[in-house]
């Protein structure tokens, strides 16, 4: 809706650009939000893992470097001991 606004003085913005640069913002900024409560979460249901693997998978293999490039099992295991 943002780029839909910019006025035409503007035109020479890359919106393409702008709205990666939004998402990688708004994954991180997820992902730092949630690190401290999603060990209570997985540890009030252990159902819920699988879910917060897909979570986090998507958002680290969305975004470029210097993003970590963890394989889904490394992940699986890592969220699996932080809610141990």
């Amino acid at each position: 809706m943002w780029l839909d606004r910019m006025p035409p003085s503007v035109s020479s913005a890359d919106s393409g650009a702008a709205l990666d640069m939004y998402r990688t913002m708004e994954d991180w900024r997820g992902i730092t939000m949630t690190t401290e409560t999603v060990p209570r979460f997985i540890s009030e249901d252990p159902n819920r893992l699988e879910h917060w693997v897909d979570w986090y998978d998507t958002r680290l293999s969305r975004n470029p470097e210097p993003w970590p490039d963890i394989p889904k099992d490394e992940l699986r295991t890592i969220l699996r001991g932080w809610a141990e």
